[in-house]
């Protein structure tokens, strides 16, 4: 099969910089800006310090806020209702592509803005020319407070929009507290929308609620090969954040209504389409109607959380997901990774992120789903200790906690292509014993499966004729100089050969230590291998270099992995072999037109149909 070929980087860390592993940068909300400094033209009362904040009496004094960077630092209090009247207002902070690509947040609001409780209304924000996002305050770093916010209208639609909200487009760092939505607000975006807070990158998120919102997903994806990775379109969205990277959201309450206007969306929740890598979400409540086409990652209080292996190597104990309940009506046909409350874990640096759900609640129903949780769509690694449900699925109460189903929701975010980090995670990631993959896939009992995909790709006159291509293409016998020969004289006759040579009939991986055994279960070799490099040389496909530490290994002194896991792809691909130079060749040398592909023994029936799939969509897609 082709290697997964990641689209994007992942949609958060895009929107927070690209540097998942660094913390946010911010300016400390309590420096204190001289008089001095800020025209007293500008506010009329105050001096902008934290002592003496500058009091926004109007709509052109708020305006003023975002003026210049020393206005951006100031310290200010609201001391009056202000009403934009639908006019469109100028974002207060910015940023470009060129400044998250330099991870630069130095024109982001960096003061404290305190509301006093007052209330600003009847606001129209639009993502601007050049921008990475829209909101009222467009990107924080510092404080926003004891606002109400009232009748908002906001849109971020640009192809290359990273998040969009009614109050706060992106929190990076920083809190945002005690802030409410009211009255009718709507907010759409391709990317990180939410109700109060669009994209949270290590902020505080506490005491917010939010109203009378509806949240939209703009754009489309396509996930026909089976394989579901984050790509910066259609993807978070939630009445409080839209996509939350490390970071709080506690003691929030929304409701409204979050949905989708094309295909195969990622990410929607009550509270948060993504609450990720956050070691705890507490005391939140949402009653939210999420009604989608298809998707994947969706619940009543968040589409995705948990912890793991953020990227350092470090794996975080599970996030505490306690004290929250939520009222869900989920309208999703066709949607996967669905829960009552969680939608699912995301698989991120080679694991996926963990959970752990106590003292909640679900009431209300999921229609459409394929497989849903009453609490979570999928929990691999995931407890559930207590969460009282009360949850219809089509009609019918439900009593299955944790949806099955066996496919990933990944992040494209990964240790990078070749990187040590990266062949570990790929060892750990391959534990098991595989048997050839075509001799379980081509059994008569798996023809149906084989046709039903192959009429969803290329239509029902052309089903028969591309399966048998597809299995024709895959069931080479000739490996080596007998196979370049013969293909030499009759290209036409080209095939692969895909089952295991030298007499092994099982492959088990258990870490560093691989061993080969024969059909009938005799043990033919035994070895510790250690990473050698990473090589892409063979046409195109990247493989892992592994070296037996023992002398005399013969031909299984290397094994060679594509980055293939049963996790990512169902099945794996590899070689073997003495000649480390003709492992790298695909059409010429010893080990020509052969590629090990393995699936694990006693793969279950799901395994086997999405493998089936994927060979299939992977293979006549254009």
């Amino acid at each position: 099969m082709k290697n997964l070929n990641w689209k994007s980087f992942l949609a958060l860390s895009m929107a927070f910089g690209v540097l998942a592993s660094s913390a946010p940068y911010s300016v400390a909300p309590t420096e204190t800006v001289s008089a001095k400094t800020v025209s007293n033209k500008l506010f009329q009362k105050g001096d902008g310090s934290s002592k003496h904040p500058y009091e926004i009496r109007s709509v052109k004094e708020f305006e003023r806020i975002g003026k210049n960077a020393k206005t951006l630092k100031a310290h200010y209090v609201l001391k009056k209702d202000l009403d934009l009247k639908s006019k469109a207002f100028t974002n207060i902070g910015s940023m470009t592509l060129s400044d998250m690509g330099k991870n630069d947040t130095s024109r982001a609001f960096s003061g404290t803005f305190d509301g006093k409780g007052h209330t600003i209304k009847n606001v129209v924000v639009k993502q601007e020319k050049g921008e990475m996002g829209s909101g009222l305050f467009e990107v924080s770093t510092g404080v926003i407070k004891n606002l109400h916010v009232k009748n908002v209208k906001a849109s971020s639609n640009a192809k290359d929009s990273r998040f969009t909200s009614c109050v706060v487009g992106m929190a990076y760092g920083g809190s945002v507290t005690n802030v409410t939505l009211s009255g009718k607000n709507t907010v759409s975006g391709v990317n990180c929308v939410g109700g109060i807070v669009g994209g949270l990158w290590g902020a505080k998120v506490k005491n917010c609620s939010a109203k009378g919102v509806t949240v939209t997903l703009e754009g489309s994806n396509d996930f026909s090969d089976g394989v579901i990775v984050q790509n910066d379109m259609a993807e978070c969205g939630g009445i409080i954040v839209g996509g939350g990277f490390t970071g709080n959201v506690s003691y929030c309450d929304a409701k409204g209504t979050v949905k989708a206007s094309g295909n195969e969306p990622v990410g929607m929740g009550g509270i948060g389409g993504c609450l990720q890598c956050m070691d705890q979400i507490t005391g939140n409540t949402a009653d939210v109607v999420i009604d989608a086409k298809n998707g994947h990652a969706i619940g009543g209080l968040c589409g995705y959380a948990g912890t793991g292996d953020d990227g350092d190597g470090v794996i975080s104990s599970p996030a505490k997901v306690t004290k929250n309940h939520v009222k869900v009506d989920i309208k999703v046909k066709g949607a996967t990774h669905v829960g009552g409350l969680i939608g699912t874990g995301l698989y991120y640096f080679g694991m996926e992120d963990r959970f752990e759900v106590s003292d909640c609640s679900v009431k209300g129903s999921i229609t459409g789903a394929t497989a849903p949780g009453t609490v979570a769509g999928r929990a691999t690694g995931s407890t559930i200790k207590s969460c009282k449900t009360d949850v219809t699925v089509d009609g019918v109460k439900s009593n299955v906690i944790i949806g099955k189903t066996s496919q990933l929701y990944q992040s494209a975010d990964q240790y990078p292509d070749g990187s040590k980090e990266a062949a570990t995670a790929l060892l750990k990631n391959l534990k098991g014993s595989y048997t050839p993959l075509f001799d379980t896939l081509f059994q008569e009992k798996y023809n149906d499966t084989w046709l039903k995909y192959a009429k969803s790709s290329v239509g029902e006159d052309k089903a028969n004729e591309i399966v048998k291509m597809l299995k024709n293409s895959i069931s080479g016998t000739k490996t080596g100089k007998e196979a370049s020969e013969a293909y030499q004289k009759d290209p036409n006759a080209t095939r692969f050969c895909c089952s295991f040579t030298n007499g092994v009939g099982t492959i088990e991986v258990d870490g560093d230590r691989i061993t080969g055994y024969t059909p009938e279960g005799k043990q033919l070799f035994s070895h510790v291998y250690r990473y050698v490099k990473y090589d892409k040389t063979a046409e195109g496909m990247g493989f892992y270099e592994f070296k037996s530490e023992d002398e005399n290994s013969g031909e299984f002194e290397y094994f060679v992995f594509a980055a293939d896991t049963p996790q990512t792809t169902y099945h794996v691909e590899f070689r073997y072999g003495s000649s480390e130079e003709n492992l790298y060749q695909l059409s010429t040398g010893t080990y020509a037109y052969w590629l090990g592909s393995g699936i694990l023994k006693g793969a279950d029936e799901d395994m086997i149909d999405n493998c089936i799939r994927l060979f299939v969509m992977e293979n006549t897609k254009e």
